[in-house]
């Protein structure tokens, strides 16, 4: 049995939605400052966004920025736009139900494509990293950070204690599964092997809890 789905199954999104909940502070809320320093305006796009907590950081952030978060699993679409709804985001923030190997966007669509913690879950990386440059402008950034290490061991234990009943009995069947543990790292040599199968320029590679992939499209232009 291969557990890293491409979408979070929708009996996990109550326990998947407390942890990402816990690290708003300690991930999301600093990734946010980061991509606003790096953007400062223009439209992003979250692939993989989960229950939108990076997104809603990064707008109240940045009035002059707009993002649009999709993922496979519409449960946690649903979490995402109710939250979105209810801060008055919404203008800013849209959150759709979307597949990462054909997104239904536009080709030049973003200033920015975004994607946490889902690489390692694709079947076919190389051609979800081709979506994104497609939507991207030219001149266009992607960071890509895969593992997302959201969880501190603190939060951790939060996390567990947070659990009910059916959220404990799903995390111990969890446990027992064949490929139960951490996500797949990927090596460097490895990101650079599958970057060179898409059409992104190089930007940087860093290895910060995982590895954290700062990709560019060509400028048309110049050829930069």
């Amino acid at each position: 049995m291969k557990l890293n789905p491409e979408a979070i199954p929708r009996w996990a999104v109550g326990i998947y939605e407390r942890a990402a909940r816990l690290a708003i502070d300690g991930y999301y809320a600093p990734l946010a400052s980061e991509i606003v320093a790096e953007l400062g305006s223009g439209r992003i796009l979250d692939v993989g966004t989960g229950p939108g907590y990076l997104p809603v950081e990064i707008v109240r952030r940045a009035q002059s920025i707009t993002v649009v978060g999709i993922d496979a699993t519409g449960k946690m679409i649903q979490l995402a736009s109710r939250r979105a709804n209810a801060q008055g985001l919404a203008p800013r923030l849209t959150f759709l139900v979307g597949n990462a190997y054909s997104l239904m966007f536009r080709d030049n669509s973003f200033d920015m494509v975004i994607s946490t913690g889902v690489l390692h879950a694709w079947k076919d990386p190389a051609r979800a990293l081709g979506e994104c440059h497609r939507v991207l402008k030219p001149g266009g950034v992607a960071w890509i950070l895969d593992p997302a290490q959201i969880l501190t061991s603190r939060n951790f234990s939060v996390w567990c204690r947070s659990l009910n009943m059916w959220g404990k009995i799903v995390y111990k069947i969890h446990s027992w599964l064949p490929s139960a543990g951490p996500p797949r790292r990927f090596s460097l040599d490895e990101v650079k092997n599958l970057v060179a199968k898409t059409p992104f320029v190089f930007g940087e590679l860093e290895q910060r809890d995982g590895i954290a992939i700062k990709l560019k499209k060509r400028l048309r232009e110049t050829g930069n």
